[in-house]
């Protein structure tokens, strides 16, 4: 599923009965609103998340994404993450056989890439 929309919300609502059969996520948008409450549901089957923020340059920065998906994404082997920050100690990386950070600050107070190992 690939989102490219500022309505994001609108069209993840209804398809959020499904989220525990999700296998790809891929969104992309120009602001976070509530997409991380919306995304805080489990997903078990989830195997490649892509999510990338369209900032514009003088955007504030952003505080950290908390734990995505109630930090249950057993099968979850790519991980891409543009322009947001995150938590590197979430237990969504224990799996990973692809992890891709673009534009990602490690000092920001919330890790460094050493927690990525």
């Amino acid at each position: 599923m690939a989102i490219m929309t500022n309505h994001i919300i609108a069209f993840l609502s209804p398809l959020l009965a499904h989220i525990a059969r999700w296998r790809t996520l891929h969104i992309r948008c120009g602001e976070l609103g509530n997409i991380p409450q919306l995304l805080s549901t489990p997903v078990p089957l989830l195997e490649e998340l892509n999510l990338r923020l369209d900032l514009d340059p003088w955007s504030p920065t952003l505080l950290p994404l908390p734990h995505l998906f109630a930090d249950c994404t057993p099968r979850l082997r790519v991980l891409h993450i543009d322009s947001l920050p995150v938590y590197p100690t979430a237990s969504m990386y224990t799996g990973l056989i692809s992890l891709h950070l673009n534009r990602f600050d490690s000092a920001d107070g919330v890790g460094t890439t050493d927690h990525f190992h």
